[in-house]
């Protein structure tokens, strides 16, 4: 249950999530103090149709609210990303990313360029292989919503998938209320007209999905908790794991509604949570809960450094990092100037203050190393990605080249790129034809050249013959 609040001042920081959904935009504000506690307050507005219209009408919800804080997270839906569990031949991080971009082009029917791709390693297993939660977005979806933020007067600092954030919150509660915290729950977030679903698995996130329902039919409850049943039924044959029990939350009067009927209707163990368990709201805050649900936009207020998959685009992401090592690399500047100032000032004293002199040299220098070690490190980072993009063929042109020409059938276990000099590829085709088809191919490629298969081997798997092929090709330098 919520503890009543207490008058607290000298806030610490404040942080804000928000939702922007088709008929109304949700704002959690957290406000934490020195303490350690934190304060909450939950709006929920309807808002218009057009774009521009509910810029204006989020900026004046945070001016009516006087919210001042302008930076925000931002929580996409399930509903609007692509999402899947990928079990991939790697335990390498640089194999994997090159994988993982690869697999998102072909689960999404649009160019590279217009898609966002999201990810976290779940687990790398001792096999050798690797479980990565997916997430992959349409670009102009994610940018509308930045657009509308950023038109309000708003900076996304990140873009969360809601089903982390609603696993934030698992956690998140957890430490707030003191209660021991459920490793395998199946996750139920009931808000109006819209269920997300998420399944835990030792802590960890394996499972998401969503759905819509008509919050106003009579028997919405009933269709919703169908769905639901269905939902555990496909995750459990999915993943071959039972489900210990359902922590059902959100929306007050629909979490008391669907209950009972899950309960009566399936083999499930179920429990219903306040969105407010251990938690200090502000005042009013209780009719805002009961209206709507808010729980992932909780996880993500307190939980947004644990949060791994970010649909931020790729420039943004790259400008906050940027804007990350200008802020560093001022603050080493400062330190330095005082440092400067410092020395000059007691240059100018007697001889009796120069001990006093080196020993608070010595003291700035020690406080500065970081900070100039970070500045350095991030610098030759720059340049290092600056001296990449310079060489052509780039890793991107040479991973949508073996995407594009490839023929159907033919997989990989291993793509091996050393820059700007050779290429491995290790997989296997239906035939020894098809492999010497695929020579071909490559030959005729403006990237590839002296492509030579270093063997073949003939297996069969479930009385399908399969022919695993490793080849390699020196890689033709473009300028």
């Amino acid at each position: 249950m919520a503890k009543e609040s207490k008058k607290i001042v000298r806030p610490e920081k404040t942080q804000i999530s928000l939702e922007i959904g088709e008929r109304r935009v949700k704002i959690c504000e957290a406000v934490f103090f020195k303490q350690g506690s934190a304060v909450f307050r939950f709006l929920c507005e309807e808002i218009p149709q057009k774009d521009n219209e509910i810029s204006s009408a989020l900026a004046r919800l945070f001016e009516t609210h006087r919210i001042t804080e302008k930076k925000v997270f931002l929580n996409i839906p399930r509903h609007l990303v692509m999402a899947r569990v990928l079990h991939l031949p790697s335990v390498k991080d640089a194999e994997l990313k090159s994988m993982i971009r690869m697999e998102a082009v072909k689960q999404m029917p649009y160019r590279e360029e217009d898609i966002i791709i999201g990810y976290k390693v779940i687990e790398k297993l001792k096999d050798g292989y690797s479980d990565v939660f997916l997430a992959v977005s349409q670009a102009e979806t994610i940018n509308r919503f930045i657009n509308i933020a950023k038109n309000a007067g708003l900076t996304p600092e990140k873009i969360a998938l809601s089903s982390e954030s609603l696993a934030a919150w698992h956690v998140a509660r957890s430490e707030m209320s003191g209660k021991k915290k459920e490793l395998n729950p199946g996750l139920i977030n009931i808000d109006s007209g819209r269920v997300d679903i998420g399944m835990i698995e030792e802590g960890k996130l394996t499972f998401s999905r969503a759905f819509f329902y008509d919050a106003n039919s009579p028997e919405a409850m009933r269709k919703a908790s169908d769905e639901i049943k269905q939902s555990v039924m496909i995750y459990q044959k999915e993943r071959n794991r039972k489900v210990d029990k359902l922590l059902l939350s959100g929306a007050g009067g629909r979490v008391k509604a669907i209950e009972p009927i899950l309960r009566e209707e399936s083999a499930f163990s179920t429990e219903s949570i306040a969105q407010s368990d251990g938690m200090e709201l502000a005042e009013n805050a209780d009719k805002a809960l009961e209206e709507a649900s808010f729980i992932e936009l909780i996880g993500l207020a307190l939980k947004s450094e644990d949060i791994k998959i970010d649909l931020l685009p790729r420039e943004m992401a790259e400008n906050k990092e940027l804007a990350v090592f200008k802020k560093a690399l001022t603050k080493t500047l400062v330190l330095f100037g005082c440092v400067v100032l410092v020395f000059l000032g007691v240059l100018a004293q007697k001889l009796f203050y120069k001990s006093g002199l080196l020993r608070t040299l010595n003291l700035r220098i020690k406080t500065m190393e970081p900070e100039v070690t970070k500045a350095k490190k991030m610098k030759g980072d720059l340049k290092i990605i600056r001296n990449e993009i310079r060489k052509k063929p780039l890793a991107i042109d040479i991973l949508s080249e073996i995407y594009k020409v490839t023929p159907s059938g033919i997989t990989f276990g291993l793509i091996d790129y050393e820059s700007n000099k050779s290429l491995v590829l290790r997989g296997s085709a239906p035939t020894l034809q098809g492999v010497v088809k695929f020579i071909k191919i490559l030959e005729n490629s403006q990237y590839f050249e002296n492509v030579k298969l270093k063997y073949t081997t003939k297996r069969k798997r479930a009385g399908v013959e399969k022919i695993d092929f490793e080849m390699t090709s020196l890689l033709v330098k473009i300028r």
